[in-house]
């Protein structure tokens, strides 16, 4: 068998069956596609909270608050760069779209 239908995850997935007894009257495709939602959300909601945590982590760069402003240091471009490619340009933000992951005020 693969790892995928009888390792740690698939047993902790199938163990998420346990929780509610009412599931266990559905046929097993149905608990299938139930499991595979459950799983697909908590998926989704972990990567989101990674890439807001990510993105607040970027943010939080201050090196170019003490440079030059017509010299950028090579690191403060590769920042921006990467700020602008990967956020700015690949989606088209809404105005409080990032709000949560800017680094907090002290």
């Amino acid at each position: 068998g693969s790892w995928l239908r009888s390792g740690y995850l698939a047993t902790a997935i199938w163990n998420l069956d346990t929780i509610f007894l009412w599931t266990q009257l559905l046929p097993t495709p149905l608990r299938v596609a139930y499991l595979s939602t459950i799983s697909a959300g908590v998926v989704g909601i972990l990567l989101t909270e990674y890439q807001k945590r990510f993105l607040r982590l970027v943010l939080s760069y201050q090196g170019w608050l003490f440079e030059e402003p017509k010299k950028p240091s090579l690191f403060t471009k590769a920042w921006l760069g990467f700020i602008k490619y990967c956020y700015v340009k690949t989606s088209r933000p809404l105005l409080y779209s990032y709000q949560d992951s800017l680094p907090r005020l002290p």
